[in-house]
């Protein structure tokens, strides 16, 4: 599907999907957006992006939450465009914090079915534009993004034995299934919020751990170990930088025109 095919249709929406709402910062930031409740406990914002009427909600984490919410929405809205964000954790060594990735091919962990990204929709002019112009953190367009069912650290990440992964997350492949259902053209853009040897700090208080429950003492001894909350300053800091770098990157493309001109 060309760029022909989005084009010539004003009655429709860009949508922009995150599993956070933080994820989206940015642009609630710079924008002004009406929230609209669509169904009891669920919320969308609309707003407008240089012209273009946009909606922006998130999925919540993981396949099974994410893959339910933009189903509810694709139902409900007429959709012409995708950006499908958020944060990832790096697999390949020369995935750095910040780095944005717009991965060629989605992959689950569960699944033998890759969806290959439709290249014609890359918009490389305006990438290098980006680049030349604004700001020049690296863009790695191609290999696989990985979705996998908990958050991973620097073993799971190691364990991965396909070269050609540059990062995981918990929901891309769920929102691609649906969005290529519908015909709906899409582009995943990624920011790398931790390295392939660091761990994402768990929460202070949680019931769970990766696939094993968590004890009242061992939440206790997170909230009492001072490295626990500089890792955990660290961990903030650096999705807050990989959330700016990717919206930077949506921002000029829609700014831009793209997909739609």
């Amino acid at each position: 599907m060309g760029k022909m095919d989005i084009v010539g249709n004003d009655k429709k929406y860009l949508v922009i999907i995150s599993a956070l709402v933080q994820e989206l910062l940015p642009f609630f930031q710079k924008f002004q957006l009406e929230r609209t409740e669509f169904e009891k406990g669920r919320t969308v914002w609309k707003g407008s992006f240089y012209g273009v009427p946009t909606i922006l909600f998130s999925s919540g984490v993981g396949e099974k939450l994410g893959s339910y919410t933009v189903q509810t929405v694709v139902d409900k809205y007429p959709i012409r465009f995708a950006f499908l964000l958020g944060v990832a954790g790096g697999v390949a060594p020369s995935a750095a914090v910040g780095d944005v990735i717009i991965p060629q091919e989605i992959k689950s962990l569960h699944s033998d079915v890759a969806f290959p990204l439709d290249r014609s929709l890359l918009p490389m002019d305006l990438m290098r534009q980006f680049q030349n112009e604004v700001e020049k953190f690296p863009i790695r367009n191609g290999g696989t993004l990985l979705t996998v069912d908990r958050v991973f650290g620097p073993k799971e990440k190691q364990s991965i034995h396909d070269p050609g992964v540059m990062a995981v997350d918990m929901e891309s492949y769920a929102w691609v299934q649906i969005v290529r259902k519908r015909a709906i053209p899409f582009l995943v853009i990624r920011g790398i919020s931790d390295h392939w040897n660091s761990a994402v700090p768990p929460p202070l208080f949680s019931r769970n751990r990766g696939h094993r429950s968590v004890t009242g003492w061992e939440n206790v001894q997170n909230l009492l170990n001072p490295l626990s909350w500089f890792a955990r300053f660290r961990f903030r800091k650096d999705m807050g930088y990989a959330i700016q770098n990717y919206c930077k990157v949506v921002d000029y493309l829609i700014e831009s025109g793209y997909p739609f001109h």
